[in-house]
């Protein structure tokens, strides 16, 4: 509402409010009942809000505790698969570097039995050229 503007409509309500129960002939008794009934009605309204937001805490709460049990499963089973490779990985590894060794062994032994092969073969007697 803009400055200097009256809330006609708010004014009619609260005037409403105050002459209803007067208009059906109430006494002074009634009308405080009624004022301690309207109270205690936005008092119980309170409360029941409270309530509400309480209870949409302890769902968030909840909520948040699966999600983090999820993840703490997920994280866990990533980390196990992850330990499972690194131990598949270090066999193979291993595997690999005794092949290694072993073909390299191989080739020295090659090579040494190829010198020797060209020793026997430089001793050998040559015929004479003719």
């Amino acid at each position: 509402m803009a400055d200097g503007q009256i809330d006609i409509a708010g004014i009619v309500d609260k005037i409403r409010d105050i002459a209803l129960p007067l208009a059906g002939g109430a006494t002074p008794a009634a009308i405080l009942a009624w004022l301690a009934g309207r109270r205690r009605a936005t008092a119980e309204a309170a409360k029941i809000v409270a309530e509400a937001a309480k209870t949409d805490a302890e769902a968030e709460a909840i909520g948040a505790e699966a999600l983090t049990a999820r993840f703490k499963l997920l994280i866990d089973g990533y980390e196990r698969r992850i330990a499972e490779m690194t131990e598949q990985l270090r066999v193979l590894t291993e595997g690999y570097e005794g092949r290694i060794k072993d073909l390299a062994s191989e080739v020295h032994s090659l090579r040494d039995e190829v010198k020797e092969l060209r020793k026997a073969l430089d001793a050998r007697p040559r015929p004479a050229p003719r």
